[in-house]
């Protein structure tokens, strides 16, 4: 049984160096669609997996600083071809961050740099939006405002 247990996180964990690997992909808009793809089968993985036991793995896989759904949204705003793709993961991760609300702490800060980097950078206003949405709902977690590290860079 502890094979199956140490095997749970392998699916979503390379899903994500997948979805990293189609942003430097010759063809980027066959690449965009796969990665649609990918992002709803990792909404399967994090948001109905059924198990409560997993949100730790689950929420380390996510915000990972390697593959992460952080990562990629940073590195794939260059690429108009991904804009369905990124406002797909920025839906993922709001609905994650609603489901585990208050343990989002460790990640508060990379996930509220992200939203205003997607913001200021994205064209797009339904990405706009939903990095919008998605702040939002992390200051709707009560996270304490240190957590945020205001006024500090």
């Amino acid at each position: 049984m502890a094979a199956g247990t140490q095997g749970a996180g392998l699916e979503p964990e390379r899903r994500l160096q997948q979805l990293q690997q189609l942003l430097s992909a010759s063809d980027s808009k066959s690449a965009a669609m796969t990665s649609l793809t990918i992002v709803t089968n990792l909404s399967h993985d994090f948001l109905h997996s059924g198990q409560e036991s997993r949100l730790a793995l689950h929420s380390s896989l996510m915000f990972s600083k390697d593959e992460g759904l952080l990562i990629f949204l940073r590195k794939s705003l260059s690429n108009e071809d991904f804009r369905d793709c990124r406002d797909d993961v920025l839906k993922l991760i709001t609905a994650f961050v609603e489901k585990i609300k208050v343990t989002v702490g460790p990640y508060a800060v990379e996930i509220k740099d992200i939203c205003l980097v997607v913001y200021t950078k994205e064209r797009a206003a339904k990405c706009k939006a939903a990095a919008l949405d998605l702040l939002l709902v992390l200051l709707r977690c009560k996270i304490s405002l240190q957590d945020f590290k205001i006024g500090e860079r």
